[in-house]
């Protein structure tokens, strides 16, 4: 059993995204299998943020491209057309950053939230040095594949690494 599933259940993940997205626009969110989220033909985002303290690991959200266009033209006030990738970066990292906001805050300890980190194109990997992917969550979101990663990380021998404060 990893450390964060005595905090943090797929239960209150479904609910955690389900706020952060129906929070910023009128969407539908639905469960789906994780497998079913990435298709490497297709361009996608990823945006991950990390958590170090009483928990490390990070939070990692992939969507379609598609899906952050339309969110950023809406939220943005632009045409589809106008969205830049400056544009998909902001939503799609504050979007990641929201949801580990609120996974943070089922951990009774100490932990803080690093800036999100966001890759976008076709067929690429995104990982997290010494992580483990410990929960995998997938959606519809607006008909959209989303999915979502929860991994924990190892300290290295010797370093400060988990300590709070």
């Amino acid at each position: 059993m990893s450390r964060i599933s005595k905090w943090v259940t797929e239960s209150a993940l479904d609910e955690i995204m389900t706020v952060a997205w129906t929070g910023y626009i009128d969407v539908t969110i639905e469960p789906a299998e994780p497998s079913q989220v990435r298709n490497p033909d297709e361009r996608t985002v990823t945006a991950t943020v990390t958590l170090s303290g009483a928990w490390r690991g990070a939070v990692m959200l992939i969507c379609a491209e598609a899906l952050a266009i339309e969110i950023a033209s809406t939220l943005y006030k632009l045409d589809p057309a106008d969205v830049t990738q400056a544009d998909l970066s902001d939503i799609t990292g504050e979007l990641c950053n929201i949801v580990a906001g609120h996974m943070r805050a089922l951990i009774p300890e100490n932990t803080e939230l690093g800036l999100p980190v966001v890759v976008d194109g076709t067929d690429y990997w995104a990982r997290i040095p010494r992580g483990a992917i410990t929960m995998r969550r997938g959606y519809r979101i607006s008909g959209y594949p989303v999915g979502l990663a929860v991994m924990e990380t190892e300290a290295r021998e010797g370093s400060d690494a988990g300590r709070a404060g």
